[in-house]
């Protein structure tokens, strides 16, 4: 008797602790055989999770669900709000931050002097950028715009005057009625997370261009990303009434009800794209990924087969269909169609890349290596294919073939920084690291993401405890992005595995000063005493969810549940349990798992990096093998003491 087991999460799941989950509870001597299904995904939201879980729940029918996500929804606070807001402390570095605010002011108002003049954006003055064979109607939008802009910027940004937002002012103020630069201004401040700027600077956008749509879904798209589903479908639905015959502000609202589970709402505003625009394949091809979603296998095939009867020569098409087939195991027909697709253009090399794949997929890799030696005989100079052969190897742990064919790839193209990448990861898993760090040393000199790589490098150092080469990159990386709070975090964790906590605390504060305050940040901060061996007294802090966070997890316990199945929520470690029971309640077929005082016990024992290999979250990280089991063990306890005990009644 198999009892299946549906594990979701993000990277601190992936290939984690289900995997020892799996070999704990199959110790048992009930007769019991566990099925662990793992589906965590690295860097995955709890939107995606959510979107993705009617598919799974019908592919896998699983007896029950554990679900440990939400940290990559944005930053959670994990001390509550209002100490921060009482702080002293706080209210001087939110003052200070203010008072660098004003320096991106005075840049717009001097650029706007200089090109149209000293009074420019006086009430009077503005009439001095008008041109005179401006209409009277633009001429005000003009006047209103700039004097909007001039205050949504003059509300500031952190630290000095950022170079893409300095860019992208400059190219309002060569051409003010162009709405894509105020597309750009705000997209810079979205990923600069400062939501309320991107809001103004696309409602700024809008106004010059208010029958474009773009400027709908870009802010569509913001509220969509915090959560705020009203605002998006708002937004997506002023976009539609804007160009009525357009079908992008369609698609971007369609996918969203995807992402919200509305699955009812989302295939009608796929269908409606079909009958508007009856040639848009992306309309059958949404639709059928709906129905794959929902687990409505033949309406997904019929879908793909009609958008083939509008356009049978289109790739995706063919390729989502073959994608189709693998999913549900049917390894044959998309090699059927995969060989139709070769012999239709035997000189297309993405088709033997992609039959290859499908090759390897089914396990078949003496077939896949064929097929992507048929592709190199079409192009051989292309890059994909010996990364594809390479990957092929990997698996079949042929490591001097991969070897050789990365090297291919870096031959013809020194400047691929992923070819690097993907060496370096194969001398790590062959046990040659020193090649890895040679590799990587070069990539740090030659790329134009020096941050990233200099931090990369870093915690590679750092886990071969070349703590001196690890602290040169981290610096190195401060330096090139003195803006990005993760330097900071990782220095001061390479400082406190030292066991040298006042320069870690040092850092993080130099962090606050530099890149300004986060929780992350702070988290960090707090929890230099927890990273020690030698403290006493543990600090308990409770998490408080993000609102989209609570509303995911509540749709995704009514889903479950309303399947039969247990629903299992666990907490991360060092986080509050609390805060999840409250907003999901102790009703029946809704189990917990705490990973708060286990893991506060084994820091009693163990120094931090025992547990964690990184401080990502501020207060913990992703787990050593040791922290894993301690995972492992407090979900096979839950599960174990719920499952024997139904067995027995």
């Amino acid at each position: 008797m198999d009892y299946r087991i549906l594990c979701l999460g993000e990277s601190t799941t992936q290939n984690q602790w289900p995997i020892l989950l799996g070999d704990m509870l199959n110790q048992n001597d009930r007769g019991l055989q566990f099925k662990i299904i793992d589906k965590g995904r690295i860097g995955t939201s709890s939107m995606q999770i959510l979107s993705r879980l009617e598919g799974y729940l019908n592919e896998y029918e699983p007896d029950m669900v554990v679900v440990m996500m939400g940290i990559n929804d944005g930053e959670w606070v994990w001390t509550n709000p209002t100490t921060y807001e009482d702080t002293g402390r706080v209210r001087t570095i939110m003052f200070m931050k203010n008072l660098r605010l004003n320096k991106i002011a005075n840049y717009i108002v001097e650029g706007l002097r200089n090109r149209y003049g000293d009074a420019a954006l006086s009430e009077e003055g503005v009439d001095g950028v008008i041109s005179s064979s401006m209409t009277p109607a633009r001429g005000e939008d003009l006047k209103r715009v700039l004097r909007e802009l001039n205050e949504i910027v003059a509300e500031g940004s952190q630290g000095e005057l950022n170079h893409a937002v300095k860019s992208c002012m400059e190219k309002i103020l060569t051409a003010p009625f162009r709405a894509e630069s105020y597309y750009d201004l705000g997209n810079t401040y979205f990923y600069m997370k400062e939501y309320d700027k991107a809001e103004q600077v696309y409602r700024a956008g809008i106004r010059i261009a208010p029958q474009d749509q773009q400027g709908y879904i870009k802010m569509g798209r913001m509220y969509q990303h915090k959560g705020e589903y009203d605002k998006a479908e708002k937004a997506y639905r002023q976009g539609i009434r804007a160009v009525p015959q357009s079908t992008p502000a369609y698609m971007r609202l369609g996918k969203m009800y995807v992402e919200m589970g509305e699955y009812n709402k989302a295939e009608k505003v796929f269908r409606l794209i079909v009958r508007r625009t009856p040639r848009d394949i992306e309309g059958y091809v949404e639709l059928a990924r709906l129905y794959m979603q929902m687990g409505r296998r033949d309406r997904a095939e019929k879908m793909f087969k009609e958008g083939l009867g509008i356009d049978p020569h289109n790739e995706q098409i063919y390729r989502e269909m073959m994608k189709y087939y693998c999913r549900y195991g049917d390894y044959n027909k998309a090699i059927e169609l995969g060989e139709a697709r070769i012999r239709e253009n035997p000189q297309d090399a993405q088709r033997y890349c992609v039959l290859g794949g499908i090759y390897r997929d089914s396990g078949d890799y003496e077939k896949a290596e064929k097929t992507f030696r048929a592709a190199l005989e079409v192009a051989p100079e292309n890059d994909h294919i010996y990364t594809e052969m390479a990957i092929t190897y990997t698996e079949t742990h042929q490591y001097a073939q991969a070897q050789k064919m990365y090297e291919t790839v870096i031959k013809q193209n020194p400047d691929d920084e992923q070819a690097y990448i993907n060496l370096i990861d194969l001398y790590n898993r062959i046990g040659t690291p020193e090649k890895g760090n040679r590799l990587y040393e070069r990539i740090v000199k030659t790329t134009t993401n020096k941050f990233r790589h200099c931090v990369e490098l870093g915690k590679i150092y750092r886990d071969q405890g070349l703590y001196d080469k690890a602290h040169k990159m981290y610096e190195m990386g401060i330096q090139s992005r003195p803006q990005n709070p993760e330097g900071y975090i990782e220095m001061s964790y390479l400082y406190v595995i030292q066991g040298r906590q006042r320069e870690a605390e040092e850092v993080l504060n130099q962090g606050i000063e530099r890149a300004g305050y986060t929780p992350n940040l702070q988290g960090a901060l707090d929890n230099i005493h927890i990273m020690t061996r030698n403290e006493k007294r543990i600090n308990r802090r409770r998490a408080y969810l993000r609102l989209p966070t609570i509303r995911n997890y509540q749709k995704l316990r009514n889903i479950v549940l309303g399947r039969g199945a247990k629903l299992v929520c666990m907490q991360y470690p060092l986080r509050d349990i609390v805060p999840l029971k409250e907003v999901l309640g102790e009703r029946k077929g809704i189990l917990y798992v705490e990973n708060r005082e286990n893991f506060e016990e084994a820091l009693k024992d163990h120094k931090y990096s025992d547990l964690f290999v990184d401080a990502f979250a501020g207060d913990f990280g992703h787990c050593t093998a040791l922290g894993y089991q301690i995972i492992a063990a407090a979900v096979r306890d839950v599960v174990a003491r719920e499952v024997f005990a139904d067995n027995k009644r």
